[in-house]
């Protein structure tokens, strides 16, 4: 049964049972072409999930990914050496932006994967989609933990080491659950790391 039989199966709407996860390759899986189980569709929805510019979620990408590793890049290069360090820099930079471009590739060809989660699947079955959908959540919950601490960090450089680090983290923690909750969409706060981005 390919994805439109499964969807006039389920009554049109795709949603019986959360999202059809068949990412088995089938006439209807051509580049560019969008299926309809469509997770993120905000017509019978009030949040609009797609509605990040390409502009803001390349910004998006480069916070999460070099904000906190900008950290480290000072230790990095006295370790290694300018000149080794900067190729390390250049190998680890060509590798992610192959992996983007395959990454890219492969969601044309199957347009219901939308996470990493997703690729595991296709690749080595549902065991591996909740295995690695398990790892991913801990690996977020360290980088958020990161970030906190960083943040941290900089508080308590900022205000002279004015009170216990771990007052900064509970306000950095609070102020991620605000930011959090309140805004559903990646969309209403793209232009914090704008702001990130630059203080880098």
């Amino acid at each position: 049964m390919n994805v439109t039989e499964k969807y006039t199966a389920q009554g049109g709407d795709g949603i019986d049972d959360g999202a059809c996860h068949d990412l088995t390759p089938s006439e209807c899986h051509k580049p560019g072409v969008q299926t309809p189980q469509d997770l993120f569709n905000h017509e019978r929805g009030d949040v609009d999930f797609c509605g990040v510019s390409w502009q803001g979620a390349a910004v998006l990408i480069t916070k999460f990914q070099i904000g906190l590793g900008a950290l480290s890049l000072p230790s990095t290069f006295h370790v290694l050496g300018f000149f080794p360090g900067i190729l390390c820099f250049i190998i680890l930079a060509l590798t992610t932006s192959v992996a983007g471009y395959v990454c890219g590739n492969a969601r044309q060809y199957y347009p219901h994967m939308y996470s990493i989660g997703d690729a595991a699947e296709l690749l080595f079955g549902k065991g591996a989609r909740e295995l690695t959908g398990a790892i991913y959540y801990i690996y977020l919950a360290l980088v958020a933990g990161a970030g906190m601490l960083t943040t941290s960090v900089a508080l308590n450089t900022l205000s002279d080491h004015g009170t216990c680090s771990m007052v900064f983290v509970g306000v950095t923690c609070a102020g991620a659950f605000v930011i959090g909750t309140g805004f559903r969409s990646l969309e209403k706060v793209s232009w914090l790391s704008w702001i990130g981005v630059a203080g880098i």
